[in-house]
């Protein structure tokens, strides 16, 4: 029995733990050799280091230590030092499920996965969300575009996403140390969140904006991977963009049961007017053309072509 261990040290836990458990079962029904150990990092802290911080993941992941594990996307331009990792969090860039598919599976998903591995050493198997398009969530009675001037928006640490915001008005606040709850991401600091219905299900109104995609991506370490058959190798790939498929999937069927249930849980979701939606993507035009210049030759393009 070869034992991997999968670490889950994301919140909310269990949109991850859902799709680790996914992978394990498809991997382990084509290769029983595989038994796959899922720890939260609760379980990994008893278990196997008690002072472990999320800010030692991508060392065990690059040292083998731990073999899998999940992280944002956006996130991965740091340890890159390349800004071509911040592209899938341009706003307005998937008009679609199905195109952000085509994305993220084809060719131009796979170079990046690819290039992430030749530069860290560590490797990206697919691509997840984590509760799908992104909105706009608050306790405050924001209706549209306009109510967000002037008022503080927690959004994740992109430098595409705060220009964006800030091009709109909009004042962006970065977390200060680790929220451990949910319900702490609603305080005096922040008045609204720019995340998703399932990461955020406590707030009581929502902008319905679905400007972008929250990725994640699903990563292996490379000298694991590459200590693989060709065979294994392709049987991991399989069946992280089965579990991948799987998570994306449930990720908009939990968007739209939210939407569904939202009236009689006491939320209110508020539909962006054609009006803000243009003045969104107008403001978002300037960054394509500032970024496009920063990402390798033909990145933006290629994604557009696939609508």
């Amino acid at each position: 029995m070869k034992n991997i261990k999968w670490l889950i040290s994301h919140q909310p836990e269990h949109l991850f733990l859902r799709t680790a458990k996914a992978f394990a079962k498809i991997l382990e029904e084509v290769n029983s050799e595989y038994k796959i150990e899922i720890l939260t990092t609760g379980q990994y802290k008893a278990q196997y280091d008690a002072d472990f911080t999320r800010d030692k993941i991508w060392g065990l992941i690059q040292s083998g230590e731990i073999q899998i594990s999940q992280t944002e996307v956006a996130e991965l331009a740091i340890p890159t030092n390349d800004d071509n990792f911040y592209v899938f969090d341009m706003p307005w860039l998937f008009e679609s499920h199905a195109h952000a598919r085509r994305v993220l599976e084809g060719p131009i998903g796979k170079a990046m996965n690819d290039r992430l591995a030749k530069q860290t050493g560590v490797r990206g198997l697919a691509y997840t969300y984590s509760g799908g398009y992104r909105t706009i969530g608050s306790d405050l009675p924001f209706k549209k575009l306009a109510d967000l001037k002037g008022y503080n928006i927690k959004s994740n640490s992109n430098p595409i996403t705060q220009e964006f915001w800030k091009s709109l008005g909009v004042n962006t606040v970065k977390r200060k140390g680790p929220v451990t709850e949910l319900v702490s991401e609603l305080q005096s600091h922040m008045d609204c969140k720019d995340t998703t219905y399932i990461r955020l299900p406590q707030a009581k109104n929502w902008i319905n904006t679905k400007h972008s995609l929250f990725l994640t991506d699903i990563l292996i370490s490379d000298s694991f991977f590459k200590s693989l058959s060709e065979k294994e190798q392709v049987l991991f790939v399989e069946a992280a963009n089965k579990a991948a498929r799987l998570e994306r999937k449930w990720s908009q069927d939990d968007a739209d049961s939210y939407e569904a249930t939202a009236k009689e849980n006491g939320t209110t979701i508020h539909t962006l007017s054609e009006e803000d939606i243009a003045e969104m993507r107008a403001k978002a035009q300037p960054l394509y053309e500032k970024w496009s210049s920063k990402f390798f030759p033909g990145l933006i393009d290629g994604i557009k072509k696939l609508v």
